[in-house]
């Protein structure tokens, strides 16, 4: 009993020895660039496609993150589900970074007609405001050590397009982007 005891706590003190050494530190995500076209809001009828790239840094030392399934969201105003699409899954190598190229579209899509409304005003006004987010299961890995599959949730929210022309309905992101949230 004395030894299975003392067999454990060997054991427990080579762990958490690990963990400290290894703890992973969560991924940094960016909007990089963005566009929406032709983005058209007429009563309840929603069109639009647009094309971000983020950019994705893995900040540990030891540690390469594998991201096995993913999934892209855009929001309206932090509520609205506009559209969602799967993405290619990816490997982040230990202090690197990629580009995550993201298309979301939406063909005559339905939404409220306030909602619409107000997407159609902004596009007038030359400024409308967007979020998209990033559901993906990860798994840090370091040599023989894996962890086990995780939910890494990514938001950047207020990304803003500007420059609508009038006649096709195209916009682009307005200066930097602010840094995505990334919860674990």
């Amino acid at each position: 009993m004395i030894a299975a005891v003392a067999v454990f706590t060997i054991m427990s003190i080579i762990f958490f020895i690990s963990w400290l050494a290894l703890r992973p530190q969560l991924p940094k995500f960016q909007v990089e660039s963005a566009t929406v076209s032709p983005l058209n809001a007429t009563g309840s009828e929603f069109t639009a496609t647009w094309d971000f790239t983020l950019l994705a840094a893995n900040p540990n030392h030891k540690l390469t993150i594998f991201y096995d399934r993913l999934e892209a969201s855009l929001i309206y105003k932090d509520e609205v589900l506009l559209t969602e699409a799967a993405l290619p899954p990816f490997v982040l190598a230990k202090r690197n970074q990629t580009r995550v190229n993201i298309n979301l579209a939406t063909v005559r899509g339905y939404v409220d007609d306030e909602v619409a409304r107000e997407i159609a005003d902004g596009k007038d006004r030359g400024s409308v405001r967007f979020g998209v987010g990033v559901a993906a299961l990860v798994r840090f890995k370091s040599g023989v050590f894996q962890t086990r599959r995780r939910l890494l949730r990514v938001f950047c929210d207020g990304v803003e397009f500007t420059g609508f022309a009038r006649n096709n309905g195209t916009g682009t992101l307005t200066g930097q982007a602010s840094p995505c949230q990334v919860d674990l």
